[in-house]
C-alpha cells in the first residue's frame, strides 16, 4: 500500500538548502492527514505537518505535508518501497541519491 500511494502522490529529490548545501527530501501533499499519518506509521520514520492554506481561495481544503528531510531517512524510506516502486519513482530516487553522493562527494574534495 505505502509503495503504491508513494508512487502516484510522492516525491523526492535532492534540494538546495541556503545555497550552498544540499538535502535528500521526500514529501506527499494530501488534503487528508489520515492518509499521511498511516504512510508515516508504516515507515516508522519522518513527519506530518499541519493544517495550511496552500490556496488565496477560501474555499479551499487545507493541505497536509508528510516529509522526510535527512539523508539517512531518505535512504530508508526508499529502501523500504523499493521493491515495489514503479520504473517513474525508482528513477526519480536514483537521481536524487545520485546528486547526493556526488554532492558529498565534492564536500569531501574541499578538505
Amino acid at each position: 500500500w505505502a509503495a503504491g500511494f508513494f508512487d502516484g502522490d510522492g516525491w523526492i529529490g535532492a534540494i538546495s538548502t541556503n545555497g550552498t548545501g544540499k538535502r535528500l527530501s521526500i514529501r506527499i501533499n494530501q488534503v487528508d492527514d489520515h492518509v499521511l499519518r498511516r504512510f508515516q506509521n508504516a515507515l516508522h520514520i519522518g513527519y506530518v505537518n499541519g493544517p495550511r492554506h496552500a490556496s488565496k481561495n477560501k474555499n479551499a481544503r487545507p493541505i497536509y505535508d508528510y516529509k522526510c528531510e535527512s539523508f539517512e531517512g531518505g535512504q530508508a524510506v526508499v529502501a523500504q518501497l523499493w521493491t515495489f516502486l514503479g520504473p517513474v519513482k525508482r528513477n526519480q530516487a536514483k537521481t536524487a541519491l545520485r546528486q547526493m553522493s556526488d554532492y558529498f562527494k565534492t564536500r569531501m574534495n574541499r578538505r
